[in-house]
C-alpha cells in the first residue's frame, strides 16, 4: 500500500530518514512509524527532524498532503492509471 518507508521505528540519526526520503514524488504514499513498539514513550525526534526538512521543500515542490482516505477520492491524488482512469 505505501510506495516509501522511512524504516523510522528505531531511534536513528534523522539524516539517515532524510536520506530515506529523498526520491519521494508525487502519488507517494509516505509510511511513517509512531516509535518503537517495544519501548513505550520512544524517542521520535528522528521522525520529527525528518518531516521538519521535508514537508517545506515537498510543498514548495507542488505535492499535496491529503489523508488515506481522501487518497483516490480526490482526482489527480495518487496519479498512475486509477487517476487517468477516474478523468476519462
Amino acid at each position: 500500500m505505501w510506495s516509501r518507508m522511512a524504516r523510522d521505528w528505531k531511534p536513528q540519526p534523522a539524516e539517515a530518514v532524510i536520506e530515506r526520503l529523498r526520491k519521494t514524488k508525487g502519488g507517494d504514499i509516505v509510511l511513517l512509524h509512531d516509535g518503537d513498539h517495544r519501548a513505550l514513550r520512544g524517542d521520535r525526534m528522528h521522525s520529527v527532524k525528518a518531516l521538519e526538512y521535508w514537508l517545506p521543500r515537498w510543498g514548495d515542490a507542488g505535492l499535496r498532503f491529503v489523508t488515506l482516505d481522501d487518497f483516490g477520492q480526490d482526482e489527480g491524488v495518487g496519479g498512475g492509471e486509477d487517476a487517468a482512469r477516474r478523468t476519462a
